[in-house]
């Protein structure tokens, strides 16, 4: 048993066009919050750091390169106090997002970079 939230570093518009293609209505309505780039924190990028960031610049053109939006645990916490270091778990594909965060409470899959494939055909022989 879990509690899911969502926080992503995409425009609410995004996040909300997102939410609808890839989660059914009743899943959407049991999430804790949902939250975007207006709920994270605006960090300057300095230039040796930029090409780290380059995939998120590429989702957000209309930023200037040397942006970065993070996402700070304490501030869950602090609109959330059921929620602490001790029962959160943070998990984002671009570690740089999630500086603040402890260890152990982020993790860090590979990204998904929406690449479409034909589904699987039982009927093949391949």
């Amino acid at each position: 048993y879990c509690c899911v939230a969502i926080w992503t570093s995409a425009k609410k518009k995004t996040a909300r066009a997102l939410l609808d293609a890839l989660l059914p209505l009743e899943f959407q309505q049991r999430l804790l919050f949902v939250w975007s780039q207006t709920e994270c924190t605006t960090t300057t990028v300095q230039p040796s750091q930029q090409n780290q960031n380059h995939n998120q610049n590429q989702q957000q053109p209309d930023h200037p390169d040397n942006v970065r939006f993070e996402k700070h645990l304490p501030k869950v916490w602090d609109r959330f106090p059921l929620w602490n270091a001790d029962n959160t778990m943070l998990m984002d594909d671009s570690p740089d997002k999630c500086l603040q965060a402890l260890a152990a409470n982020a993790i860090h899959p590979p990204p998904i970079h929406g690449q479409w494939r034909p589904p699987l055909n039982n009927n093949d022989n391949n």
